[in-house]
């Protein structure tokens, strides 16, 4: 099933619902940045899969309220692979429970793709 938002701007959904939630496998689709999230859903938020930025630099891992959480991996257009954790910390000088600060911890070294 494809769905618009219309309250967010002409955002499309594609994929597996439940109860009338983004649930099971699909592909969000930012109409306003080009973004996309695909992977898993549950409940209506991204849990596990990809963010996908227009140039084709990616993150891969884990997600908690639509953010990356846990451990991932960014890869980049160069075919450079970096791993990593996010941490989710809720900023305390704000009432509203969706916004977050993000932090990044590396974990590995950055792997190049080999040259020929």
């Amino acid at each position: 099933m494809i769905y618009t938002d219309e309250k967010q701007a002409g955002d499309i959904y594609s994929g597996q619902w439940k109860e009338g939630k983004k649930d099971g496998n699909g592909t969000y689709i930012f109409k306003k940045t080009g973004m996309k999230y695909v992977g898993t859903f549950k409940n209506g938020q991204l849990v596990k899969g990809k963010w996908l930025y227009p140039n084709g630099t990616y993150f891969e891992g884990t997600f908690d309220n639509n953010q990356p959480k846990g451990h991932g991996q960014w890869h980049f257009v160069n075919g450079n692979v970096v791993q990593g954790d996010y941490t989710q910390i809720k900023r305390a000088d704000v009432e509203q429970d969706d916004l977050i600060k993000l932090s990044w911890k590396t974990t590995s070294d950055i792997t190049a793709p080999v040259s020929q």
